[in-house]
């Protein structure tokens, strides 16, 4: 009995570690042509990065879609739409597709609607850029308008002055300051929003090796918690033989 059982976890371990060995091979491969340009330290480093890069865009994605269904949309009906305004917002703004999902959800939970959502993304982007203010208060100005906060008005007014037209109301506020910045995000011609773009870009790739790592990372935990159960078993089978 113990034998079979041996026999039988020889070849599920077999089965297990097979599956991982073509991206093993892939990783591999990448690793060699990196030898020659970093060391080896440096080489790790770059493929804790590239899972670290995956796991942070499935995260906010992961949120998002979980804002988007709460506020009754369909995730499997908006998805690509999602994914093509990120898209979008990297390739023509100074922020990459992971930041404007993460803030495209908290827009999301205060408007309950993805396109205005989308719209007051944009907008504290627009404001951002345009004004120099950190992306997270542009968030928090813009998504406190648009859940109609009185003192964001007086804030709006405070910071931005003529772009905020001395509303009296939120709205008033959101308008005058999408007709103030509009465009600001797109049409910035800066060193940073060159180096955020190309930072931007490695960021996918990392995204990417970090898209085909996990798997095997996951394949390789269950084998190494599968191995102690097995061995487990054996072990219960030799007492089995011994106790006859």
């Amino acid at each position: 009995m113990a034998e079979e059982v041996s026999v039988d976890i020889q070849i599920e371990a077999s089965q297990k570690t097979g599956a991982i060995d073509a991206a093993a091979v892939s990783v591999d491969n990448l690793t060699k042509s990196l030898v020659g340009l970093a060391s080896a330290a440096a080489i790790g480093d770059f493929f804790k990065e590239a899972v670290q890069e995956a796991v942070k865009e499935s995260e906010a994605l992961r949120q998002l879609q979980f804002s988007v269904e709460a506020t009754g949309g369909s995730w499997e009906k908006l998805k690509d739409q999602v994914e093509a305004y990120g898209a979008a917002q990297q390739r023509n703004t100074r922020f990459d597709d992971t930041t404007t999902f993460e803030v495209l959800g908290r827009m999301n939970r205060v408007t309950g609607d993805l396109g205005n959502a989308m719209r007051a993304t944009t907008l504290a982007q627009n404001i951002a850029v345009g004004s120099s203010m950190e992306l997270s208060a542009a968030v928090d100005l813009v998504s406190n308008l648009m859940a109609g906060q009185e003192r964001a008005v007086v804030l709006a007014n405070k910071q931005l002055g003529a772009y905020s037209g001395n509303a009296k109301s939120a709205q008033e506020a959101l308008d005058n300051l999408s007709r103030g910045f509009s465009g600001a995000s797109t049409d910035e011609e800066s060193f940073t929003k060159g180096i955020n773009q190309s930072k931007a870009s490695i960021g996918d790739f990392m995204q990417r090796i970090g898209d085909g790592l996990i798997p095997t990372i996951l394949e390789l935990v269950r084998i190494l918690t599968f191995i102690p159960r097995e061995i487990e078993k054996i072990a219960e089978g030799f007492a089995g033989m011994a106790a006859i």
